[in-house]
């Protein structure tokens, strides 16, 4: 058991909260998040708990739950209906296999002369929710594709711009492959390898950074100790990095810190792009 009670759930007690709900659920269920269930600036005394965000089926719906870690009890519970969760890494596969499946995708690559769909790297994005018919009810990808010639490549470097493929990942079907037309694929591959990219420069000076007394910070779980700044770090799914009980000099300058949303709009008004927003 973590000494802390801000410290991140442990493996095992990841896998002690999600085997306290499992019987609650079907074979269709996922856990989309399983963090800890961080206990108010003036609780921290407080049982520790875990807080769960299950996907129960292909719906739009998603289940929230708190689970004690001491006794597996489910002390909340709550099914929203009509929401759409975070995306998943296996939604993700299962668009990718749904496109190398269907006909019209692998259509569309022939026209450009690329038969061979292991050249093919392809990017599920999840869309957000513009009202259009074919995403309602549905957990959505738009998905880009790219061209590779080894499987080293950048990918990025050698876009197929113009085709555009809609998948429900959530149940592994093609809704809509949309080709705005052919466009010239870039020939250069984009390596970053050094390799790729003699002769390298020989005017950069080494640079040594090195502490013969070891280093200037101590490491103790999730806490950080650096000169007079002590502070806990974890990384939060959905907020990225969050610094916990941040003080300076043994005083306190925050509670807890982090940057919950980030958005990076990609400004494009074609219809192949004007949708993307990295968050």
């Amino acid at each position: 058991m973590p000494t802390h009670p801000l410290e991140p759930l442990t493996r095992d007690e990841i896998a002690f909260a999600t085997n306290a709900v499992k019987p609650r659920l079907t074979d269709a269920a996922r856990f989309n998040l399983v963090v800890l269930d961080e206990p108010p600036k003036d609780m921290l005394d407080r049982v520790r708990m875990a807080r769960l965000v299950i996907v129960p089926g292909p719906a739009l719906a998603v289940i929230e739950a708190s689970v004690r870690l001491d006794t597996g009890e489910i002390v909340f519970w709550r099914e929203v209906d009509g929401v759409r969760p975070a995306l998943g890494f296996e939604e993700a596969l299962n668009a990718i296999v749904a496109m190398h499946a269907h006909d019209g995708y692998k259509a569309a690559l022939a026209r450009r002369g690329i038969t061979d769909l292991a050249t093919v790297q392809i990017d599920p994005w999840p869309t957000g929710n513009f009202g259009i018919a074919a995403e309602e009810g549905r957990r959505v990808f738009r998905c880009l594709s790219y061209l590779r010639d080894e499987p080293g490549d950048n990918g990025y470097a050698r876009p197929i711009e113009g085709l555009l493929v809609w998948v429900d990942g959530a149940r592994s079907e093609v809704l809509d492959v949309q080709d705005f037309g052919e466009y010239p694929i870039p020939a250069d591959p984009g390596s970053y390898y050094p390799e790729h990219n003699a002769p390298l420069r020989d005017d950069i000076k080494p640079l040594e950074i090195i502490q013969p007394d070891g280093p200037g910070f101590t490491i103790d779980g999730s806490r950080l100790d650096w000169q007079k700044w002590s502070l806990r770090a974890s990384m939060d799914p959905l907020e990225g990095l969050v610094l916990h009980q941040v003080s300076y000099a043994g005083r306190s300058i925050a509670h807890r810190m982090s940057i919950s949303e980030m958005v990076v709009p990609y400004g494009d008004p074609s219809p192949m792009h004007n949708w993307k927003n990295a968050f």
